[in-house]
């Protein structure tokens, strides 16, 4: 019985314009360069980077990854979002 390696991605969201280019691209390599289980982008420590993993996650989507959200459950409410 051959051994499969299972594989995924994870992406935390850049801090520039040129930085969110770039990991589009880097993506797309990683996609077709890769047979990956799916794509998971990290959203920041208390929502710091919520709205741009959100928006990651719907472009890896959109372009045929499997993508999946990894939420860091630090600095946040108790009671609701940050």
């Amino acid at each position: 019985s051959e051994s499969i390696a299972h594989v995924s991605l994870e992406y935390f969201p850049p801090r520039t314009e040129q930085g969110v280019k770039n990991l589009h691209a880097r993506m797309d390599r990683m996609l077709t360069n890769t047979k990956c289980l799916y794509t998971d982008m990290t959203w920041g420590a208390g929502g710091s980077t919520a709205d741009l993993s959100l928006e990651l996650a719907l472009h890896a989507h959109r372009t045929g990854h499997v993508s999946n959200m990894h939420l860091t459950c630090t600095n946040m409410e108790k009671d609701g979002d940050p």
